[in-house]
């Protein structure tokens, strides 16, 4: 376990290590990654491009099929369909668009019907199970439609920590 104030050890057993001495964040850091060298079986991160990603096929509750790329009129229509897209600080739910300024839809207010999307979402599953080394491939993990955020031109979202 990882902390800002304090870094505990722990060996192959998952009892805790004592170590003399609090080293800095850095070196805590380092040396967590250091003794799990050779014992991984994938990456620690992920990523890549989709140059020929299909149309998710989205459709909003209310306004219907949003057409993608999104241009400036269809963006607009958007945008009244959203609200303000909250940041959580500790054990609070907040709204201030100093540190936040988007805008965002819940997950039950639009839907992706392009089954062309779903092939390449899955395709996509299986290519990151691999690289992440995950034990049982893509069955073991899976992706669900959280929220769709929408960002107006300059819109950001700040360290609110």
């Amino acid at each position: 376990m990882l902390s800002r104030k304090k870094l505990h050890f722990y060996n192959r057993d998952n009892r805790r290590v004592h170590r003399s001495g609090p080293p800095e964040f850095k070196t805590q850091v380092y040396q967590c990654l250091k003794e799990t060298r050779g014992k991984c079986l994938g990456s620690f991160a992920h990523g890549e491009t989709l140059p020929s990603a299909p149309n998710p096929g989205l459709i909003v509750h209310g306004l219907g099929t949003i057409t993608l790329p999104l241009f400036e009129p269809e963006a607009r229509r958007l945008k009244k369909a959203c609200h303000q897209a909250p940041f959580g600080r500790g054990s609070e739910t907040l709204v201030d668009t100093k540190v936040r300024d988007t805008w965002e839809l819940n997950a039950d207010q639009f839907v992706l019907r392009s089954h062309a999307w779903q092939a390449t979402l899955e395709n996509t599953l299986r290519r990151v199970a691999q690289a992440l080394g995950v034990a049982g491939g893509s069955t073991a993990i899976r992706s669900e439609l959280y929220k769709l955020l929408l960002y107006d031109k300059g819109a950001f979202f700040d360290s609110h920590t």
